[in-house]
């Protein structure tokens, strides 16, 4: 017996209802469907260490936890059956990200270096999501995978950084280098900011492809029969 949701259903290529469709979805997917193994998506506990070296700037970031996506705003939802693609943008009025930081090297024109935990706040952040599927039958029903992901983000209301133990707490270097990070969020968060992403990002949608491989679009939409 199919699982029952209470999801709206929709035709696939009907955008308008679509978006309030993945709009009503998402305090179901965010709190986790424990049926399906689809994970709590809010608040996130990220699976990895991120770990990246950008331009002589190494930073390990870990226990990270990511908190908002049960409050994004849907904008576009573009489902092409024939080119089996699916295009979602998205805003998230506001992020709150957490967790231990290890920093080495230069932001920007700054030396930083350090180690302890960082939070860090973001405000109206567009994002845009291309998703490639494949599609399969199983038991003459069909099944949608993510086959692959690209997304973009623009972050529009400003973004501020909080890291404890920079300079082994020297507190002149600390608010010197936190008060430029702080002015120079945009180019900060554009540079450095999509490692972080990313791995936010891979999480989510292996929880998107735990859901849709056990909701068959027969059953989720009004596009198959």
């Amino acid at each position: 017996m199919p699982l029952d949701l209470h999801l709206d259903k929709c035709k696939l290529e009907d955008s308008a209802c679509m978006i309030k469709a993945f709009q009503n979805a998402i305090p179901t997917f965010t709190n986790g469907i424990p049926e399906l193994g689809v994970e709590v998506m809010d608040v996130m506990e990220f699976d990895d260490t991120v770990k990246f070296d950008i331009a002589g700037f190494s930073l390990s970031f870990a226990n990270g936890r990511l908190k908002g996506l049960k409050n994004i705003v849907i904008n576009t939802v573009k489902w092409d059956i024939s080119n089996k693609t699916l295009y979602l943008e998205y805003t998230a009025p506001s992020f709150a990200l957490s967790g231990k930081y290890v920093a080495d090297g230069r932001i920007l024109i700054l030396p930083i270096t350090g180690d302890g935990d960082m939070k860090l706040k973001i405000k109206n952040m567009n994002v845009k999501v291309l998703l490639s599927l494949d599609m399969n039958k199983k038991s003459n029903k069909t099944y949608a995978s993510i086959k692959n992901y690209q997304f973009d983000f623009n972050v529009e209301g400003g973004a501020r950084y909080n890291l404890t133990n920079l300079f082994n707490g020297n507190k002149k270097l600390s608010d010197a280098v936190l008060t430029f990070m702080n002015t120079n969020w945009k180019d900060i968060t554009h540079e450095f900011g999509r490692p972080i992403l990313d791995s936010a990002a891979k999480k989510i949608f292996k929880n998107v492809d735990r859901f849709l491989a056990n909701a068959p679009l027969e059953d989720i939409s009004l596009s198959y029969k």
